[in-house]
């Protein structure tokens, strides 16, 4: 099987936090990869064994997702964020701007956590 995780650099991302984030785990000796996961997030996260290694040495807000054995730590994408985005379109229901949307019957841009479940 292909190892499906992309190494990254700080100049892999747009968002402040991203770069940021990806910065403090190289300092720390951590290898940050793009990560594709729950609720749509995309962006850097590293692996660690013990959660207070990746966030001990930033200031950057993470979450995690528990992996059986490890961690995958990665930056939250949470309200005080929404003003680092990036040029892409965001959902017109939550204002997140890092998922598929599609566009209901009043010409809305909407994801898929705000889409009504009658459409």
């Amino acid at each position: 099987m292909p190892n499906l995780r992309e190494e990254v650099t700080e100049d892999s991302y747009e968002r402040k936090h991203f770069k940021q984030f990806v910065e403090d785990m190289l300092g720390r000796g951590l290898e940050p990869y793009h990560y594709n996961g729950r609720f749509y997030y995309k962006g850097p996260a590293v692996n660690v064994s013990n959660i207070q290694d990746a966030l001990s040495f930033t200031k950057v807000k993470c979450q995690w997702d528990n992996m059986g054995l490890d961690f995958v730590v990665y930056p939250t994408m949470s309200a005080e964020y929404l003003d680092d985005k990036d040029d892409k379109e965001e959902c017109d229901g939550c204002g997140y701007n890092n998922v598929p949307l599609d566009e209901n019957d009043d010409g809305d841009l909407l994801c898929v956590e705000c889409w009504p479940e009658d459409e």
